[in-house]
């Protein structure tokens, strides 16, 4: 990708504050850090509502890295990801109901540094939680690559 298709977290913009659980904050082109029950179609949407980065589907949550776009905001893009997939597991294994916890934990990425933290958390994740390699799914996303790199060489 050519140009970085989000911007960082700025404290002079307007940011938009809703609560559930949870508090959430919004701020428009931001990458955001997601974390959430249960999955199967994280890259439902990809490119048309949301870009999806580097995600690890563990047995029972996901941790993703996303940029809502195209004037979709966040929580309806998880939304219909969720019901999206809610429907498919629900057809394949005979049975309705939720499989979903309503509420997910979401943090505005900061700068280089924390995206670089964020990748690695994702990538660890299974390793550090004893899954199996058949027990979980990863994604590195290379358009994330070029952004980070500068920041390995300041953690290092």
């Amino acid at each position: 990708m050519p140009k970085q298709p989000f911007s960082w977290f700025d404290p002079r913009r307007v940011v938009r504050i809703y609560r559930g659980n949870l508090l959430h904050w919004r701020q428009n082109d931001g990458l955001y850090f997601v974390t959430f029950r249960l999955a199967k179609s994280v890259l439902h949407f990809h490119r048309e509502r949301w870009l999806v980065g580097d995600f690890v589907i563990m047995p029972n949550h996901v941790h993703l890295l996303a940029v809502s776009i195209n004037g979709y905001e966040l929580e309806k893009v998880l939304y219909s990801v969720k019901r999206f997939s809610d429907r498919k597991i629900n057809e394949t294994v005979d049975r309705s109901g939720r499989f979903w916890q309503k509420e997910y934990y979401d943090r505005i990425v900061r700068d280089r540094a924390e995206l670089y933290r964020i990748r690695k958390y994702i990538s660890d994740n299974p390793g550090k939680a004893g899954v199996q390699p058949d027990g979980y799914m990863f994604r590195l996303a290379g358009w994330l690559n070029d952004v980070t790199e500068s920041s390995q060489r300041i953690l290092k």
